[in-house]
């Protein structure tokens, strides 16, 4: 194919690249509409398992917290009995523990 010659520019500006027709892609795809499909469907499934795995996450911090909070509850609960112990007899004390096993906080 024969290019044909240009000449000088008339601004003068030969550093300058000729323009040439914009390229558009836009009114025809590239891709098959089963490709776009298939990549979809990729992409979704990716997306699902990536919530999949965040939910699973969530949960195991939030059942973490769960077992954190009963526990300084426990410890709470004992050393609150603790501090009733050094203040009473003997036997009010063991009153006192059959009335906390009525209520089922204390299995003692």
């Amino acid at each position: 194919m024969v290019e044909a010659v240009r000449g000088k520019p008339v601004s003068g500006k030969t550093w300058k690249a000729p323009k040439t027709a914009t390229k558009r892609t836009q009114s025809k795809s590239l891709s098959t509409f089963d490709q776009r499909m298939n990549e979809k469907s990729k992409l979704d499934a990716a997306k699902k398992l990536e919530r999949e795995l965040k939910e699973e996450k969530e949960a195991e911090a939030t059942r973490r917290k769960e077992i954190n909070a009963q526990r300084k509850e426990m410890e709470l609960e004992k050393a609150r009995i603790k501090a009733a112990a050094e203040k009473m007899s003997a036997k009010r004390l063991q009153r006192f523990k059959k009335k906390l096993g009525r209520s089922k906080k204390v299995n003692a």
